[in-house]
């Protein structure tokens, strides 16, 4: 049976490849001529469709020629084709091979000739530009008003024989091969009965490994086909389940890494199943090599090490707070367990959520502290304005003098009341309003000019001199009259207060790259480096005490912060104690 399939086959399979080869190489000879022409005549209208779209904006007059050219010199991809770009004239508007300034008119050559008649044009010429034969392809581009130009594509007629010549040595090869390599088949027929039964062996074992689907001959009508197709609808049936299982994992993985909060899956033996980029971040630890690690090695924090150890026995729901110590600052963390479900063998695992909680945690202490300080702040001067007035009333025989003093007294602590609320109803609107007013191109000069007028008898009371550096030329920028005025005059107000008797208060004013600097600098105590991120929050005093000896609401600073933000800028802070503060403001230049 084996012998007489293997005859059967033999002749059948040496008869069709001997028949096949024949008709193919002879119709194959016989056309070479025909498919050269029509490769050559394809790829030069492709080449021209290419050139017509990327010149008709320059013969529109919407490019530049030089513009033209440089995007036609990029184009010189393909040995020997040359494009070239004809104006409606005749002139040449570019080429790839030749400085269009020193070629001739075009207008009379018999393929662009023919393109104005027809629309493309074809030729077969001697190039005196080249100094070669040249295939020669031309089309004409309209434009709304008419004729625009011509573009064209040609190749060295050298290069097309080469082809063809190519082409035919090409066929040949491949028949001599063919009819050569058409025997082997013949000899190894036999395999063909065997190899279907390897392959389904090879992909089977592959599939099992978790590799991927590997073809099967499913094309027979015997047991083999049959066992083959069998198999495929195995793998298609299996592979949906795979590809479910996959997407959903996936899925999972997509929803935990878009996750803000940090998610920590464990297994009943305190391994990490997963854990999600979030918490990696959080806890500052390698999720991939977190993988498969006891959580008391792979997340070093002894608050989650313990949640896990008291919960994952009980399965109970169960909340802590950690706090992470810097730097570069402390965070706090709230953490969430809740058991995964239990399988029927009593195992299961948890799952820990990890919620950074420091934003809220600061804000809640900026809350408190701006209540603390905002209702500190009223109670003085109303405290002292009620013993005073208290006093005056009690005391009927006080003397006039006296009784004058005190409600002086009263009416500055008044005024420091009015000036604080003043000062936080205009912080309240900045922070409500969601644009500032009408801006307006001012210059700062002005507003520096007016603010030191006005701090001129306080500095001149506590003997400081202020000393200006500014631009001769304006310097403008963006804003309104009152927010610049606030900027400088509050900045110039502290540096005045703070700085040391007899000595200067320095402002500076210059433009830096596209934006303007504003510097406001003292002689004072200086500022801590540790209190320089709080010293723009409201209420806040680096020193309390000298803080009322000088006066001020604390509010002054806030104010500033915001209004530079408002107006797109930044504010920062320098200067150690002992050495004075620096002030630097930065805002768009208009």
């Amino acid at each position: 049976m084996r012998t007489s399939l293997f005859w059967k086959l033999f002749a059948s399979h040496l008869g069709a490849v001997l028949v096949t080869i024949v008709c193919v190489s002879y119709f194959a000879t016989a056309q070479t001529d025909e498919k050269a022409q029509d490769t050559t005549q394809r790829f030069l209208l492709s080449k021209l469709a290419l050139i017509e779209t990327i010149s008709a904006p320059a013969l529109r007059g919407e490019v530049t020629a030089d513009s033209l050219q440089a995007t036609v010199d990029a184009l010189d991809d393909e040995p020997g084709t040359r494009y070239t770009v004809i104006a409606a004239d005749g002139r040449v508007y570019a080429d790839s091979d030749k400085n269009p300034r020193e070629m001739e008119d075009h207008g009379s050559r018999p393929e662009v000739v023919d393109a104005r008649r027809t629309g493309e044009g074809t030729a077969t010429r001697y190039s005196s530009t080249l100094k070669k034969r040249m295939v020669y392809v031309a089309r004409r581009v309209d434009g709304e008003s008419g004729l625009l130009g011509f573009v064209r594509v040609s190749l060295p007629v050298l290069s097309v024989d080469r082809d063809r010549a190519d082409f035919r040595d090409s066929i040949l090869m491949a028949a001599l091969l063919a009819m050569g390599l058409g025997f082997l088949p013949c000899v190894f027929l036999a395999n063909r009965f065997v190899r279907p039964l390897r392959q389904l062996t090879k992909a089977a074992t592959s599939f099992a490994a978790g590799g991927g689907r590997q073809p099967v001959p499913t094309d027979r009508a015997d047991q083999i086909g049959d066992l083959a197709r069998a198999f495929d609808t195995m793998a298609d049936n299996l592979r949906e389940r795979i590809d479910t299982i996959t997407n959903e994992r996936r899925e999972l993985e997509a929803i935990l890494g878009g996750m803000v909060e940090g998610v920590v899956a464990i297994d009943d033996e305190s391994r990490v199943v997963m854990m999600n980029e979030a918490a990696g971040r959080i806890l500052d630890v390698d999720t991939q090599k977190a993988q498969g690690r006891d959580v008391w090695e792979a997340i070093p924090l002894r608050p989650v090490a313990e949640l896990v150890g008291r919960h994952l026995a009980t399965a109970e729901v169960g909340e802590a707070e950690v706090q992470l110590p810097g730097p570069p600052a402390d965070r706090v963390l709230q953490l969430h367990a809740a058991p995964l479900n239990r399988q029927p063998s009593g195992q299961g695992g948890m799952v820990i959520v990890m919620h950074d909680i420091t934003a809220l945690r600061r804000l809640e202490r900026v809350r408190r502290d701006f209540v603390a300080n905002a209702s500190h702040e009223l109670k003085t001067p109303i405290a002292a304005i009620r013993g005073l007035l208290e006093t005056i009333l009690e005391d009927a025989e006080m003397d006039p003098e006296t009784e004058r003093s005190f409600l002086g007294r009263a009416h500055r602590q008044t005024g420091r009341l009015s000036e604080l609320i003043e000062e936080m109803l205009a912080l309240s609107r900045l922070e409500e309003r969601a644009d500032m007013a009408q801006s307006q191109r001012l210059d700062l000069r002005e507003a520096i000019a007016e603010a030191t007028e006005t701090m001129l008898p306080l500095a001149a009371e506590r003997g400081v001199m202020i000393e200006r550096n500014v631009p001769d030329a304006p310097v403008f920028v963006m804003g309104t009259g009152e927010s610049l005025q606030r900027i400088v005059g509050n900045l110039l107000e502290n540096a005045v207060k703070f700085t040391n008797e007899n000595t200067s208060v320095h402002v500076r004013l210059a433009k830096n790259g596209a934006g303007v600097q504003l510097e406001i600098q003292d002689e004072g105590p200086g500022i801590p480096a540790r209190e320089r991120e709080r010293i723009f929050e409201r209420f806040y005093r680096v020193d309390r005490g000298r803080s009322r000896d000088v006066g001020g609401t604390g509010l002054g600073l806030a104010i500033v912060k915001h209004l530079v933000l408002r107006l797109g800028g930044d504010v920062e802070v320098e200067g150690d104690p002992g050495e004075g503060s620096l002030f630097r403001v930065r805002l768009p230049s208009a």
